[in-house]
């Protein structure tokens, strides 16, 4: 019975010691703990938010870049011209993955930490249009703007 218990209290002592080792090589830089973890946990869970649905660049077309970081985007407001193509670059300098959707338009890029991504976009009809990093609580917390399309100059 004592040598159950001695084992089972070492087994408890290398579980904590193992989950202290993976938080804390989280907080060191390039460190894959648990914000790290976090950002490819979210992509499995949510798995519509993987690459896939990403909307692709449109060759030639101005470039407008957005950043993203926890949790907000700069600029919050975009204004682009109707009918004209545009490519709008997501920067994620944030340590979490995000994503920059406009669900009215069909419009979604994602962009793991460190990383950015392109998506091209036609803007058809005149209006304002919101936009938000869809990862589950990340618009709550402020994770969101607005797409302004206007006239044609």
């Amino acid at each position: 019975m004592r040598d159950a218990r001695l084992l089972w209290s070492g087994l408890t002592l290398l579980a904590v010691a193992v989950l202290g080792a993976i938080l804390t090589a989280g907080s060191l830089p390039g460190g894959v703990g648990w914000m790290n973890y976090m950002g490819s946990h979210h992509q499995m869970m949510w798995p519509w938010q993987d690459g896939a649905a990403a909307t692709e660049p449109i060759p030639g077309a101005t470039e407008l870049i957005l950043d993203a970081r926890e949790f907000g985007f700069s600029p919050a407001t975009v204004t682009v011209n109707e009918d004209v193509p545009v490519n709008l670059t997501l920067v994620n300098t944030g340590s979490l993955i995000h994503d920059l959707t406009i669900q009215e338009l069909g419009f979604r890029i994602i962009a793991a930490a460190g990383e950015s991504a392109t998506g091209g976009l036609v803007p058809a009809a005149l209006g304002t249009y919101g936009f938000e990093c869809s990862i589950p609580g990340h618009a709550q917390a402020g994770m969101t703007g607005t797409l302004v399309v206007k006239g044609a100059p």
